[in-house]
């Protein structure tokens, strides 16, 4: 039977990490756009706007105890593309270290300025001086999974052993923090351990807060801050999206009625899912709240699964780039912009056109 009969001919959409405009723009319309364009500014200092720095400290930051420890970036892989940038220069044998599967962008940073790869998931007594951990360590990470107290205690303490360096890329942590198991973060465990390592969080507020604004707060210790400094030279990022962020912040009410709202879409969408996950007995790699699923695809590769997705009306991320060696064992599945009914019903077909012979059920006569 052809599993689009009947069926609504539109695409369904698990590819796309956002979470709609129309979603969220009744928090977005209530900012005071006025106040944001009166200030009339084309620059500010190097190190982002002072209004939302100081925010940051005040109601954000693990490590950051003064404005002069933060600096904002155009989103985190801007920060991310200049913090690798400085650390190659100071550290030439430096290679990025990162817990899989990881974000693909920061794998085509690295490999655009020349710094090697290599993957791991136990980092404890392999890691060399040069190295740098990259690690997004909450549930909205690409696995899914949120590192817990005692791995992050685990993973600071080998970084800290090696003289490593260490980013920690805080993507969603706005989402994550009514998780109660929680941790503070990798990159305060480190700075506690050891006040001159090199080491940074990277919190973006883009998707999360206003799409499209493309902000990260950066903060850290002083020696990696200070790398940074050397090689920012844009002279304050994008003003206006700066402070159209600070001033949702701004009122702690309106921001937690903004994040309640976008939870509760996921948690709707993942919920869909793992309805339509039980029905063919195929469960995906991780359940839990954030943005992503990861479907395997063990008998099959990822990227002719991703087509067979693609063919019954389902827009899939192929999950190789994922990992750094680009083995192709999963798809990766998004939970945010698609409504609820359409995520179930895209798993449903998506089921279908993916799971192995013994997966499927038997047909009835």
């Amino acid at each position: 039977m052809d599993p689009t009969a009947g069926r609504e001919s539109r695409a369904f959409d698990l590819s796309r990490g956002e979470i709609p405009w129309g979603v969220v723009s009744s928090h977005l319309e209530c900012l005071d756009a006025g106040a944001v364009l009166r200030r009339g500014f084309n620059y500010s200092s190097p190190d982002g706007l002072e209004d939302l720095r100081e925010l940051f400290v005040d109601r954000f930051a693990t490590c950051a105890l003064h404005v002069d420890d933060t600096l904002v970036t155009g989103g985190a892989l801007g920060a991310l593309d200049l913090a690798l940038r400085a650390l190659l220069r100071d550290r030439p044998a430096a290679r990025l270290v990162v817990l899989e599967p990881t974000y693909r962008e920061a794998l085509g940073i690295a490999r655009g300025i020349g710094l090697p790869v290599v993957g791991w998931n136990d980092l404890a007594g392999v890691l060399r001086r040069d190295d740098v951990v990259y690690v997004v360590s909450t549930f909205n990470n690409p696995d899914g999974r949120t590192i817990s107290a005692a791995e992050r205690d685990h993973l600071a303490a080998a970084v800290v052993e090696a003289d490593a360096a260490l980013i920690e890329d805080a993507a969603y942590d706005l989402l994550a923090a009514v998780s109660p198991d929680l941790a503070p973060g990798v990159c305060a465990a480190v700075t506690r351990r050891r006040g001159n390592a090199w080491a940074l969080r990277l919190m973006s507020f883009s998707k999360t807060v206003v799409p499209g604004a493309r902000v990260c707060v950066v903060e850290g210790s002083a020696g990696a801050l200070a790398a940074m400094r050397t090689v920012k030279f844009d002279f304050g990022t994008s003003p206006v999206a700066c402070a159209l962020v600070t001033e949702l912040v701004r009122d702690p009410q309106t921001l937690d009625r903004h994040l309640a709202l976008m939870r509760e879409r996921l948690e709707c969408g993942h919920a869909a899912a793992d309805q339509a996950f039980r029905a063919w007995h195929r469960p995906p790699s991780v359940v839990g709240a954030g943005y992503f699923l990861w479907l395997p695809s063990s008998h099959m590769s990822s990227t002719e699964a991703a087509g067979r997705a693609t063919a019954v009306g389902v827009r899939v991320s192929d999950g190789a780039p994922f990992f750094v060696d680009h083995r192709p064992t999963h798809l990766r599945l998004s939970m945010a912009w698609e409504p609820a009914e359409r995520i179930h019903e895209a798993c449903l077909r998506l089921e279908q056109s993916v799971a192995a012979p013994n997966d499927l059920p038997e047909e009835t006569p």
